[in-house]
């Protein structure tokens, strides 16, 4: 059951395309049922539909750290989507506020493998920062 201080957005991821190509993610404070993750990440499948190169930032913020079941299925996602859009994602940074959390972010990418760039952060500038640095070679490629 809700808290009466849970605001709706605290309840549900939210999507930024402001800072596009960097596509930004908001974890809230709650954990996802299965379904909610599922359809999580189906909306972290629309950047790819743009046929833009791009990079995620994803703030995992207070979110808690992920099942073994949720671990397996964003992986699978991962892999999915980097199977069905090569070569669009180029960097994935992951912010995140402890040692637990990054170890669980960390094996999510060893188990899905995917051929972009990944980093965990401990603060949104430095993972922008980080991201930004991955576009730039790409920037230069497509304007040459």
């Amino acid at each position: 059951m809700p808290h009466a201080n849970d605001s709706p957005s605290s309840l549900q991821p939210t999507y930024d395309y402001g800072a596009w190509p960097v596509f930004v993610v908001r974890m809230p404070s709650k954990p996802l049922l299965t379904q909610a993750l599922r359809n999580h990440l189906t909306a972290c499948r629309e950047p790819f539909l743009r046929g833009q190169t791009f990079c995620m930032l994803i703030d995992m913020g207070d979110h808690p750290p992920l099942s073994a079941s949720h671990r397996k299925i964003v992986a699978e996602a991962m892999k999915a989507d980097t199977a069905r859009y090569p070569g669009l994602l180029i960097g994935l940074g992951i912010v995140v506020h402890s040692a637990v959390a990054r170890g669980v972010m960390t094996a999510i990418h060893w188990v899905a493998r995917p051929p972009y760039a990944f980093a965990a952060f401990d603060d949104d500038v430095a993972a922008r920062r980080w991201l930004l640095d991955r576009l730039s070679p790409s920037v230069s490629v497509r304007r040459g």
